[in-house]
């Protein structure tokens, strides 16, 4: 299963969460064009990274099962904050940070000595 948004993959243990697109008509159209696709499956699907907490209610306290309200809609632009708070930022940052030379890193600070510059 994968996010149509950000294409990003349902995994084992993952607190992430997946959902359907509504039943309800207006519901899917409301979704569809808040993401800006045409056509939806039965099996077309967003992560919990594009709704916010209250969007969600817990559906049973012992077992803290979150469920999406049936008012909540999936937001596409994210910004920065929240943004920094997810698993795919981290990923990229770690990412990066293997491909940077080790000489450009203080090994005392754990940063950049010096910012790199943009050619473009």
């Amino acid at each position: 299963m994968s996010c149509i948004v950000c294409k990003v993959l349902w995994v084992l243990g993952c607190a992430r969460s997946f959902h359907k697109f509504p039943k309800d008509l207006q519901r899917r159209q409301k979704w569809m064009q808040i993401i800006g696709i045409s056509q939806v499956t039965t099996n077309t699907s967003i992560c919990s990274d594009h709704f916010t907490a209250e969007s969600y209610y817990e559906s049973n306290a012992y077992t803290r099962i979150r469920r999406l309200l049936s008012t909540a809609e999936p937001i596409v632009n994210k910004n920065v904050e929240v943004l920094l708070s997810k698993n795919i930022y981290k990923r990229l940052v770690i990412e990066t940070l293997k491909i940077i030379p080790s000489s450009v890193l203080d090994d005392n600070e754990h940063s950049l000595e010096q910012p790199f510059l943009c050619d473009h």
